[in-house]
């Protein structure tokens, strides 16, 4: 284990070891650390872990670093070829016979891709990978058998140690950093400024690789949402066809009626009752072509909250107790009082009110309006049914998807 560290005399050791808060994120904590055993192997080091202190200096708003680490989906994934070329092109311009590709979560250092070795992982507080990202930017050790910091560090006293590193960080955009693309050989050497800047260019192209695939997946959401989108526009529009085709058959009759010589005071006054009733009807329909062409372009918000259906019910059949009431028509419903919906308070009711206003509408006078709201057995969706005399047939459903 290898904390970053001052000596201040044979027997004590000065370790800065940042903590994670979340008051005070990034606040640096400075311990005074006695050994007897310093320079003796890895006791001390053992001790110092044994009492919980970490090998590693937490990030500043390293939960934030890890949260986006794992929304590139790259952890626990089987090697690519695209990763493999660029280790294999970091080992040939640096001349190292090992280049590694590493991630570094919350325990480990995971390696990605690996040329000249096996792929191996690491726990973080044993991986020289997490050093680099304290760095910042970069780490380079010529030598690390000669290095104060190194020359006891598991990777380097391991068989076929580290001799040389030298790791860029991988840094997102806006310098959230995940990782490390390293090179490394069993012989001390030096690097060139030449070479660091070659192997920031490759790391580059892993994090801007990663970012596409972040891209192209939102990409693809957003296709499936344009869509799903479309389809519910062509079935809207289907919808509201059918819905303006059927009051035109009356409406003719009515005015054919209108205009039949011989027609009686009753005809007509039928005809006008006629004409003004479904002229309402498709006045309330455009209405509702407004109402949603609102809500699809952002004019109107819907705001989703914890609303009781037989509240929702409630409020709908106020709206529309007049035309049930002026068509004599009886309702009833059927309505487990425990049922609650995740719903826009306002825009929700209103849908139930037009399919109770059309309900009354085409149902004969002193027609049954029957209303039920039911839970499917995986307690999923939650059906609301409308259902008249008319034909015998349901004037309309509402299923409500991702209800509670």
């Amino acid at each position: 284990m290898c904390l970053p560290h001052y000596r201040i005399s044979d027997k004590a050791i000065c370790y800065c070891v940042a903590l994670e808060e979340p008051a005070t994120p990034g606040f640096f904590f400075i311990g005074l650390f006695f050994a007897r055993s310093w320079g003796t192997g890895s006791s001390f080091a053992d001790q110092i872990s044994e009492v919980g202190v970490m090998a590693f200096a937490n990030h500043q708003n390293e939960a934030h670093r890890l949260q986006r680490l794992q929304a590139y989906g790259i952890l626990d994934t089987a090697t690519e070829s695209h990763f493999d070329a660029i280790t294999k092109t970091a080992a040939q311009i640096l001349r190292t016979p090992i280049a590694l590709l590493n991630f570094i979560d919350e325990a480990r250092e995971w390696c990605k891709s690996a040329w000249g070795m096996k792929r191996k992982h690491a726990r973080r507080h044993e991986s020289i990978c997490a050093e680099a990202l304290l760095k910042g930017d970069f780490l380079v050790i010529p030598n690390a058998g000669e290095d104060a910091h190194f020359s006891n560090h598991p990777q380097v006293t391991g068989k076929r140690g580290v001799v040389f590193y030298v790791g860029v960080v991988l840094k997102t955009s806006d310098g959230v950093a995940l990782g490390t693309l390293c090179a490394i050989d069993h012989l001390p050497r030096d690097v060139s400024v030449e070479e660091v800047d070659a192997l920031r260019t490759l790391a580059a192209n892993v994090v801007g690789h990663l970012e596409c695939r972040i891209l192209s997946r939102k990409l693809a959401d957003a296709e499936q949402r344009l869509e799903a989108a479309a389809t519910s526009r062509d079935e809207f529009l289907a919808m509201l066809a059918h819905e303006l085709r059927a009051p035109l058959a009356p409406i003719n009759t009515a005015v054919e009626l209108l205009d039949t010589a011989g027609a009686s005071d009753a005809q007509h006054a039928w005809a006008r009752t006629v004409l003004r009733r479904h002229i309402r009807y498709m006045s309330q329909i455009v209405d509702n072509l407004l109402s949603t062409s609102l809500v699809s372009t952002g004019a109107i918000n819907l705001t989703l909250n914890v609303t009781q259906v037989q509240a929702m019910l409630d409020q709908a059949l106020e709206l529309v107790q007049t035309d049930i009431s002026r068509q004599g028509h009886e309702l009833t419903m059927e309505v487990d009082a425990t049922l609650y919906v995740d719903a826009d308070a306002i825009q929700c009711p209103l849908i139930v009110a037009n399919l109770l206003r059309n309900a009354a509408t085409y149902t004969p006078p002193g027609g049954h309006i029957n209303v039920t709201a039911s839970a499917d057995v995986d307690i999923v969706n939650y059906d609301v049914r409308l259902r008249d005399n008319y034909d015998g047939r349901s004037t309309g459903v509402i299923v409500a998807v991702n209800w509670l």
